[in-house]
């Protein structure tokens, strides 16, 4: 922006300097990428009599291009230009606004910039036009109709501005349809989502209800309506919105959070919101604010938990890198009428007085600048710092006495007459003004300011064409009148025990200031002169008037003659002006012709000169560039002969390693032939190796079709046994039923001996089939092994060799055994290819075992649990007529006086059963016949099949059968011969094929 400012004051300076009508179009484009406070500030910098003659410029353009109505309105931005236009042409609004009344696209084109013209104050002698009310009503319907930040914004500038009373005249009916929109806004949530709209919102509610206060901060302070908030909120506020906002503590309290919110949002940046909106949001948030006692203000941070985490963020925003000046500005001047004193310290009050001196940076109108400086000073001036104290007094001296722009000026000015004001309540602020005049670093500025004289007058930085003596003169004037005012107060209103200013200093300063000023002479003019020139003061009349009174006397023809002939005096003396000015302008034209050809001989002598230059630089370079060129044919040649070298480097080094890679294929060709040959002789041994497998798996097969007979057979021969069992129990039974009914000790002692037998037998039973269930699980192992074997052939013959190692090392270790107990054994050699075959697994029957859960099991068991073997042991004793005749009839429990205490003796200690070994009842081939067991037991044939659904079922039958396994004790049997016979002893291991022993080798592990 700092660039746009800068073309724009050199484009302004240039159309207002020059003495015919220039194009209005490099302006135009100039001020439509320029901001309003680029503008303002442009503007500022230029004297009254400049701005007037712009504001000529602009009115005459204004019917000929359409684009000055955009200059225009831009322009507007500025008050000083705004006010200069009224007053040249206090016609030109009138006109704008009867435009914008005639149809809506009008209104959509002209009403902006009446907007703008009536968004501040019209000037004393522009009365406000009759057009303004028409306009003011369409603007109110459509804030009315469609109430939101576009419609509201035109209605709160107008209020602002000149059109304030206009609100009362409007019908109490509109008003009120007006004021519910408002509360209808208010009232809203979406409406805390946009800041601007709220503002917008606020600051109508105050203009409408408060206007004569706004603006007016002495009176707002002092006042004790306003001091006191709640003291009568219904008589401070008429409005239904001003009681919303202003009606109570909380709805004060939440009005504070609204604003404060509001503040942060603007402040933030890059939320679509200029610079000149955020200024004019944060100053109606300060009058919020102004409206709200200053107790309530300084309570509200610490009133509530989302207050105290609110209150830190707007010091942030306002510190933040790349804000602008005046918004930082306002937003302390905001932060500081909430914040308390101990808050007002730190990187907060380093800006504020940053910003007091530099004042002339502020690009803000001096109404509002003056505004907010009567806010914000009295509550900084007591944290101000004494170099910042003398640093303002330093720059106001040497703007007395030195050329400054008219903005600085005039902002100087303002703050003057700001801290002249505070001066005489603000004890700190005026006992540094003093000790700063008093101070030896002030010593010289203040003696320039004194010895100054007033008609010294010096330049403002402007071209001459633009320089205005007398406005410059009357700024400095009126700048050194109010510091002279600051001192003498801060003289006059100081303590006895403060510091006070040195007599002679006092007496310079109002000897410097006299009342009465000596008129200057006129200049002298002939009595024809005097008698024909207008008038430009009010205390004389026009000379026609004058003239008519001095010809009343005398007749008609005589004032008619007089008459044509000082028309044609006046005629005559306006030829000669328009000559005299066209003789000026031709004389101007050819000076200024004359210095143009001048300066283009100076310019074609220059151009001859850099031709020249040109022209030796060019061979030069020539020279220069033929070298160039013979040094790098040079470099290129080396260059080639080094790479032809290279070349047949690389070729050598090629050549050679082709040799070696040929050389290499070779060898690689002959070892491929050896591995081919060696991979043939692998593949043939691998092809013997399995047929041999082959035949050895056949033979296993047959030897498991063998086993599987031989199991069948044992089957057979447990089921006899258990018939034979069963018959045996009917007959005790019916033993026991005859017993019975003799005697009942005879029956208590029957029934014991009987359940002892039975014991026994089921023992006997549980033995046998437990004793055959390595078997078939070796069985089973063999089978599932023999499906995989066409798969694993290799694996196979790996195992096989491992598990010869075994056999031999199991074999030492046997022998060794043998040897130290004495015996001699030389078992019979088999075939270690034999031994190792796995057999074909195969489907068979087998039989669980009996044994008790407390005995061990062998490890070729693993397949079956000891709890499948009990549930199917007693499945065993269930009768085969229990399936057809229903449930089974139990046994009633004996008395507790016929328990015989022999139960619970070991079953090894009773003469009725005797104890076998395992070894000599599995090569036997006559069995001993099952002693007679309990009459209450069932007979049936033991026989089943291993299945995996047969495990789950025999559970859920155990709970409900009459006689536990658990509950008997197991028959002694020969536990080394029954061990002796597992596969994993010294003497039976083959391979895990399962096999029976043979009668050899089983004496040899009875031994």
């Amino acid at each position: 922006m700092a660039d746009a400012g800068r073309e724009l004051t050199r484009e302004l300076t240039k159309i207002i300097a020059c003495s015919y009508p220039v194009s209005l179009t490099k302006l135009a484009n100039i001020l439509s990428r320029t901001d309003a406070l680029t503008v303002r500030r442009c503007i500022s910098d230029f004297p009254p009599c400049a701005i007037q003659k712009l504001a000529t410029i602009i009115s005459a353009a204004l019917p000929l291009w359409a684009h000055t109505l955009c200059i225009l309105q831009s322009l507007c931005h500025s008050s000083e230009f705004r006010d200069t236009l009224v007053i040249q042409n206090p016609s030109l609004i009138t006109a704008l606004l009867r435009k914008a009344n005639n149809s809506e696209p009008e209104f959509d084109e002209y009403g902006e910039l009446c907007v703008l013209l009536l968004s501040t104050p019209l000037p004393e002698d522009v009365p406000l036009p009759a057009s303004a009310h028409p306009f003011f009503l369409r603007v109110f319907e459509r804030a009315k109709t469609k109430p939101d930040a576009c419609t509201l914004k035109p209605m709160y500038y107008m209020l602002n501005g000149a059109c304030r009373d206009l609100l009362g005249l409007l019908p109490p009916e509109a008003r009120h349809a007006f004021d519910k929109e408002i509360c209808k806004i208010l009232s809203s949530n979406a409406t805390a989502q946009n800041s601007i709209l709220l503002l917008l919102c606020f600051g109508i509610v105050i203009l409408a209800e408060h206007p004569q206060d706004v603006g007016k901060v002495s009176s707002l302070f002092a006042s004790a309506i306003i001091s006191t908030p709640t003291s009568s909120p219904a008589r401070q506020w008429n409005t239904s919105s001003g009681r919303k906002l202003f009606g109570s503590t909380d709805d004060l309290r939440k009005t504070i959070n609204l604003t404060y919110l509001s503040v942060i949002w603007v402040t933030k940046g890059d939320v679509g919101v200029s610079d000149g909106d955020a200024v004019e949001c944060i100053r109606i948030a300060i009058r919020t604010m102004q409206f709200i006692d200053k107790d309530i203000r300084q309570s509200w941070p610490k009133s509530s938990s989302l207050s105290r985490n609110t209150f830190p963020k707007l010091p942030n925003k306002i510190l933040r890198k790349g804000i602008h000046c005046s918004v930082q500005f306002e937003a302390l001047c905001f932060y500081a009428m909430i914040a308390e004193e101990t808050c007002l310290r730190g990187e907060a009050m380093a800006q504020y007085e940053n910003a007091l001196t530099k004042v002339a940076l502020l690009q803000t109108d001096e109404k509002f600048f003056g505004e907010t400086l009567a806010t914000s000073l009295p509550l900084f001036a007591v944290q101000l710092r004494d170099s910042t104290t003398r640093t303002i007094l330093l720059q106001i001296l040497q703007a007395c006495v030195e050329p400054a722009s008219p903005s600085e000026t005039s902002s100087l000015i303002i703050l003057v007459e700001e801290l002249t004001r505070i001066i005489p309540d603000c004890a700190p602020i005026r006992a540094q003004v003093l000790l700063t005049l008093s101070s030896n670093e002030l010593q010289a500025a203040t003696e320039s300011f004194i010895n100054c004289p007033p008609e010294s007058l010096a330049g403002t930085g402007l071209s001459e064409e633009l320089q205005c003596a007398s406005s410059t003169a009357l700024l400095r004037r009126k700048l050194q009148s109010s510091t002279v005012s600051m001192f003498l107060t801060s003289a006059l209103t100081s303590q006895p025990i403060e510091p006070g200013l040195p007599q002679i200093m006092a007496l310079t300063l109002i000897n410097g200031c006299p009342h009465t000023l000596s008129t200057a002479s006129s200049a002298p003019f002939s009595l024809f002169e005097q008698q024909c020139t207008p008038s430009t003061g009010s205390q004389r009349g026009d000379w026609r008037d004058r003239l008519s009174i001095e010809l009343e006397r005398q007749n008609s023809y005589q004032r008619d003659s007089i008459i044509r002939s000082m028309a044609q005096v006046c005629q005559e003396l306006e030829k000669r002006k328009k000559v005299q000015d066209l003789t000026a302008q031709l004389e101007d034209a050819r000076t200024r012709l004359a210095t143009m050809e001048t300066e283009a001989e100076n310019q074609t002598f220059s151009l001859d000169g850099l031709e020249a230059e040109f022209r030796t630089n060019l061979e030069e370079l020539k020279a220069a560039f033929a070298n160039a060129t013979e040094q790098a044919d040079e470099t290129l040649r080396a260059a080639q002969e080094q790479h032809n070298a290279k070349e047949l480097h690389f070729q050598s080094t090629i050549i050679g390693k082709e040799e070696a890679l040929r050389a290499r294929g070779k060898e690689i060709e002959d070892l491929n032939r050896e591995i081919r040959r060696s991979l043939e002789e692998l593949h043939q041994s691998l092809q013997d190796s399995f047929e041999g497998t082959t035949k050895m798996l056949e033979e296993e097969r047959k030897l498991g079709v063998r086993q599987a007979n031989k199991l069948a057979e044992l089957e057979n021969n447990s089921e006899a046994d258990l018939r034979q069992a069963s018959d045996q129990l009917r007959e005790l039974d019916a033993l026991h039923q005859q017993l019975r009914e003799t005697s009942k000790e005879s029956l208590q002692d029957l029934e014991s001996r009987y359940e002892n037998d039975m014991e026994a037998a089921v023992a006997k039973v549980c033995f046998t089939c437990h004793s055959m269930s390595p078997h078939i699980t070796l069985t089973h192992q063999e089978i599932t092994t023999s499906s995989n074997c066409w798969g694993k052939v290799q694996e196979l013959e790996d195992v096989c060799l491992e598990k010869d190692d075994e056999l031999d090392e199991l074999r030492a270790l046997r022998s060794r055994v043998l040897a130290s107990m004495g015996v001699s054994s030389e078992p019979e050699p088999r075939s270690r290819t034999k031994r190792n075959l796995p057999t074909t697994p195969r489907q068979h029957r087998s039989r669980k075992s009996t044994l008790a859960a407390n005995e061990p099991v062998p490890l070729g068991a693993e397949g079956v649990t000891n709890t499948a073997m009990e549930h199917l042991a007693n499945a065993s004793f269930n009768s085969t007529d229990s399936s057809k005749n229903g449930s089974t009839p139990k046994r009633a429990k004996p008395r507790p006086s016929f328990k015989i205490p022999a139960m619970n003796t070991p079953y090894g200690h009773k003469s009725g059963v005797p104890s076998t070994s395992l070894s000599k009842k599995l090569s036997s081939t006559k069995r001993q016949v099952l002693k007679a067991v309990s009459p209450n037991r069932r007979h049936t044939t033991v026989g089943f099949a291993i299945t995996e659904n047969d495990d789950d079922d025999d559970v859920e039958c155990t709970g409900e059968r009459r006689g536990s396994l658990h509950s008997i004790d197991q028959g002694s049997f020969d536990t080394e011969a029954f061990m002796g016979g597992t596969p994993f002893t010294p003497g039976n291991f083959f391979c895990g094929t399962g096999r029976i022993p043979d009668d050899a080798d089983e004496e040899a592990t009875e031994l």
